[in-house]
């Protein structure tokens, strides 16, 4: 859960005050209650406030932090992605603890392309990693999924896989159980998640 700092002005006494998540902070006067919350504020007895600031921030025990072993596949992987440009693309979201250090929080890979050149049909590859421990898979099987996308990627560098050969990513899903579906727009697009 983040905690959220903020500042608010009572409208009533002028009083600016400091409210921290968790708890209702009350200004002088006494008429206005506010707890800050993820998307806002709470209020009690009809408080009339102004937000001056807020500030939200986590606790690094909430995240999953990555053992060498895993640090040094995710790497190999952002090395596969930084080779191979645009083939691949990579994207990590970070938020923030107290003393504003970054947290990985979650990183995505993904790899699409067309059927063939004459077909508006897309094959996509994804690989999602929340690190917050409330949505954390556990080692092992992060460990797995990232060893299977790694080997994955591997073989899409050394074009032993092709993106575009929808029948080999379907065998290859079944051999190391990744999932896959087909969303129809206006044609099939297959969408298969490590």
């Amino acid at each position: 859960m983040p905690t959220i700092k903020s500042v608010y002005r009572c409208l009533f006494c002028e009083d600016e005050f400091k409210t921290i998540s968790g708890a209702f902070t009350k200004c002088k006067c006494g008429k206005s209650q506010v707890e800050p919350t993820t998307y806002g504020c709470s209020y009690k007895n009809g408080s009339e406030v102004e937000r001056i600031s807020s500030e939200t921030y986590y606790h690094q025990d909430e995240f999953y932090l990555m053992s060498d072993e895993i640090q040094e596949i995710y790497n190999e992987m952002k090395d596969i992605k930084e080779r191979n440009g645009y083939m691949f693309s990579h994207f990590e979201l970070h938020e923030k603890d107290e003393s504003g250090n970054k947290l990985l929080s979650m990183f995505k890979f993904e790899v699409e392309g067309f059927v063939s050149s004459h077909s508006t049909e897309l094959n996509s590859v994804f690989l999602y990693v929340h690190l917050e421990k409330k949505r954390f898979c556990g080692e092992e099987e992060l460990k797995r999924r990232m060893l299977n996308c790694l080997n994955f990627m591997k073989q899409i560098e050394s074009e032993e896989v092709k993106i575009s050969d929808r029948s080999k990513l379907i065998d290859l899903s079944e051999d190391i159980g990744m999932d896959y579906r087909a969303e129809q727009l206006e044609h099939y697009d297959y969408k298969f998640y490590f």
